[in-house]
């Protein structure tokens, strides 16, 4: 897997963007240049389900049903209307102090007609998931998938069925 340079600089301002108060996903936050974050692994994104709020810069409501779920190197999710899946990689950076590499393998998808505003998001979400070469978790245990310099999305836990 390819890792650029400067992730793990980019996960510390992502995490001191992103930063925010409390204990998610049962994980113990550490300080880390004046932010609290959590330590990552690459493995540790195995059998977790996400809701995504952020693409960009444009914020996603629940109605617009954007999910990531990740199990066993394969990921599979909601980009709008459409359903998406394939494989992911992770591996973990300086020892998962910050952030670790990720990268998917190319998504199939399904392709029905989105109705609203089901096209516009779907437009904003793979683009961005294609971009996808780390992750972080910010204090508050969000996911930050990030591109380079970028955060590209932001997801929550997802809400136990």
């Amino acid at each position: 897997m390819m890792i650029r340079t400067g992730v793990v600089a980019v996960a510390l301002v992502a995490a001191l963007a992103f930063s925010g108060q409390g204990h998610a996903n049962g994980l113990t936050p550490v300080q880390g240049d004046g932010a609290m974050q959590y330590p990552v692994s690459g493995a540790m994104l195995d059998g977790t389900d996400w809701r995504a709020v952020l693409v960009g810069a444009s914020r996603l409501s629940a109605d617009d049903g954007v999910t990531i779920a990740f199990a066993e190197g394969r990921v599979s999710g909601r980009s709008g209307c459409n359903r998406f899946t394939g494989g992911y990689e992770a591996e973990t950076l300086d020892g998962g102090a910050v952030a670790a590499a990720l990268a998917f393998g190319p998504l199939a998808g399904t392709r029905m007609a989105c109705p609203g505003r089901g096209d516009e998001v779907e437009a904003m979400v793979l683009p961005a998931l294609e971009a996808v070469d780390g992750f972080l978790l910010d204090a508050s245990g969000r996911l930050l998938l990030l591109s380079g310099a970028e955060v590209v999305l932001v997801a929550l836990p997802a809400d136990p069925a």
